[in-house]
């Protein structure tokens, strides 16, 4: 079941490490819609993500496994791209990038 409709919110907090965002992110993205995904994805939101998902991440936070969001993020040629958002295991660094880039 795909949560692209609605936005669900876990109450699970993490920390997000050092940001990172890839070149072609960087280079396509809109600079504050960049900041919102990591925003939302440190708060659990973790965009359009399926159930399945969505519980995996939830068990990843309790468990230290990496965590993954996706998200639809406004560009400068007027539209949307899709992003991932990337929380390592270790919580050292969360990387955004491309849907293509990943």
């Amino acid at each position: 079941m795909s949560n692209s409709g609605s936005v669900r919110r876990s109450v699970a907090h993490f920390r997000l490490g050092r940001w990172f965002v890839t070149s072609g992110a960087r280079a396509k993205l809109v600079g504050q819609s960049i900041t919102d995904a990591f925003n939302r994805h440190a708060k659990g939101d973790f965009g359009n993500v399926c159930e399945e998902d969505f519980d995996a991440n939830l068990d990843a936070i309790a468990e230290g496994l990496h965590i993954v969001s996706s998200y639809r993020c406004d560009n400068n040629q007027g539209s949307t791209s899709k992003v991932y958002v990337i929380t390592e295991a270790d919580r050292s660094m969360t990387t955004l990038l491309l849907a293509p880039e990943y």
